[in-house]
């Protein structure tokens, strides 16, 4: 650093007009990682090309960097670029340089390294797995990026026994001592998968307490917040700390943590810190899938349905359309779900695969437009010829009232391909026209094995032994019912064994025994009654009468009544208020 320092200083006087100068004080810049002040410098000369493309590159702005190597040919420019892809999540694009850089350097460890990170990424890992330049390598760095595809293809059994063999490669070599915690690292988000939840939260606090990189604690702390279904303020507070920590984090993996402290700070009602990452993870890639899902859904809760809609369709990708047919669909909106739907099929045709036309075909149903619906499964037809689309097809125009064309179409598929279901579908609409063309085709079915209806144990038996041996048992039941008599027949009742209270054993003399009066009223139990103590009798009846004892507890006495005696006193008060 201090020789970078001393150039510099030497350089500053030098005129700088001199090309050598520049660059030598641009290099001297980017060596002390001042790439700001080299980029101001280097943009100023167009032989220094490579060198602000660099700059952009290690400032992160990726687009700059791809717009300087877009056309150039040489192996640094292609290289950097396939870099820059890699960050920008173009991972096709830069698996393609990186296959085209290999053609040249076919034993370049360090470019098969990269190629097998950049298939380290949704919809395409199996091309990481399956690639003929990775089947065959042994170095760690290939076999971890193949266990992490293995783990995006949920094969987690297959990459725990790679990271077993990493992890002893990593060991024999005293170098490489670090890189065991990220094999620790994506142990554990493994064992998070098969909700070994346990075994994950430990490894997850070791990396946290251990000397890992910066990178790692942050995945680490994500996860481990994930894993503990922590929506807390505090939750929050560490995924900003998560995202701050380290520079070493790819952009899939920035955008996951910003997008978990997204959901959070919406569930808390926290919308500056819900803008703040969703414009974080927009500066970092515009048309992420997960970035674009949870934008949708938090503009559907708040109910702006023009907004998501609009925003998914600016995004101008496929899998933007299928998101909007989903959301739609969520909402038993069938309509509009097929108007995205076939949007999606004037945009990118190559796109729309079988599944594609199922799924299109069932939502046109819900929403009663089977005669788009036929005319869609026609073009798909000629496409492809899977029996799934020929079916769905042919019960289309039935349901439309139309057997002549579904015939047709069970006769075309017919025609090149052989499907005994087809052919019995051919015969059923076929009866509704004409009865003999049916029969005809009828008789081109195999005929039924009726000893293959039933399996019992190791024998076959036929239709006619089954029935014969129904029979002889309902028989064998009757003569059972008359030779016993109708009294003798009674339906068995089920014995319950005694419930008793806790702590009660029945069968042990020692331990005390369930109080037989436990079902009688407390008020009628011979410990509440000696407890009970006689009470004075209170007066009852008018004022002045003499209490009478009750011949029974409960039942009122049938002397004499004083309804109708004269309180004393009653005379006196009545003459003052005259």
């Amino acid at each position: 650093l201090n020789n970078h320092s001393n150039v510099l200083s030497l350089a500053s006087k030098l005129p700088s007009s001199d090309q050598a100068v520049l660059k030598t004080q641009v290099i001297a810049y980017i060596s002390l990682s001042n790439y700001s002040q080299a980029l101001s410098l280097s943009q100023s000369s167009e032989d220094l090309l490579f060198e602000t493309a660099y700059c952009h590159y290690k400032l992160g702005d990726y687009n700059s960097c791809l717009s300087i190597c877009q056309n150039q040919k040489s192996q640094k420019f292609k290289q950097l670029k396939a870099q820059a892809c890699f960050r920008s999540c173009l991972f096709e694009e830069a698996m393609a340089d990186y296959e085209e850089l290999l053609q040249a350097e076919t034993d370049n460890t360090e470019l098969l390294i990269n190629l097998s990170a950049s298939a380290v990424a949704p919809g395409i890992y199996e091309r990481g797995v399956d690639h003929m330049l990775l089947q065959h390598s042994s170095t760690w760095e290939i076999l971890f990026n193949k266990a992490c595809a293995l783990c995006g293809l949920q094969k987690f059994s297959e990459a725990l026994s790679i990271l077993e063999s990493v992890e002893s490669q990593i060991k024999k070599d005293s170098d490489l001592q670090d890189e065991i915690w990220m094999v620790k690292a994506q142990r554990a988000y493994i064992y998070q998968k098969t909700e070994e939840y346990q075994r994950a939260s430990e490894i997850y606090q070791e990396i946290l307490k251990g000397d890992s990189e910066g990178n790692l604690k942050a995945i680490a702390k994500n996860n481990l917040l994930v894993l503990k279904k922590d929506e807390s303020g505090e939750a929050i507070k560490q995924l900003k700390e998560a995202v701050a920590e380290s520079a070493k984090l790819t952009t899939l993996q920035k955008i996951g943590i910003l997008l978990n402290l997204a959901i959070i700070a919406h569930k808390r009602r926290r919308k500056e810190d819900l803008n703040k990452a969703i414009d974080e993870c927009q500066k970092w890639s515009v048309s992420d899938e997960r970035l674009a899902s949870v934008k949708s859904l938090i503009l559907l809760k708040e109910k702006k349905h023009q907004d998501y809609k609009d925003y998914l369709l600016s995004l101008n990708q496929p899998w933007a359309y299928i998101l909007l047919s989903e959301i739609y669909l969520h909402q038993n909106k069938h309509l509009e779900a097929s108007e995205a739907l076939l949007a999606l099929k004037e945009k990118d045709p190559s796109y729309c695969k079988i599944e594609y036309y199922i799924t299109l075909c069932e939502v046109l149903e819900e929403s009663k437009q089977l005669e788009i619906a036929a005319s869609v499964l026609e073009e798909a037809s000629k496409k492809f010829t899977d029996s799934r689309i020929w079916k769905l097809w042919a019960e289309t125009h039935l349901k439309l009232g139309n057997p002549q064309k579904a015939s047709e179409i069970y006769s075309e598929y017919l025609s090149n391909t052989y499907n005994q279901e087809f052919q019995a579908q051919l015969v059923l609409s076929k009866a509704s026209q004409n009865i003999s063309e049916a029969e005809k085709y009828a008789s081109q079915l195999p005929q039924v094995n009726l000893k293959a209806l039933y399996s019992s144990g190791d024998r076959l038996e036929s239709l006619d032994e089954i029935l014969d041996r129904l029979e002889f048992a309902n028989l064998t039941w009757k003569q059972k019912i008359e030779e016993k008599g109708p009294t003798e027949i009674k339906s068995k009742k089920r014995k319950r064994k005694p419930r008793y209270p806790k702590g009660i054993d029945p069968n042990d003399p020692n331990k005390p025994q369930p109080d037989p009066e436990r079902w009688i009223p407390l008020k009628e139990r011979k410990a509440f009654r000696k407890k009970y103590r006689k009470k004075q009798q209170k007066m009852k009846g008018p004022q002045g009468a003499a209490a009478e004892k009750e011949k029974e507890i409960g039942v009122f006495s049938r002397g004499p009544s004083t309804a109708h005696t004269e309180a004393v006193g009653e005379k006196a008060k009545k003459k003052r208020k005259k």
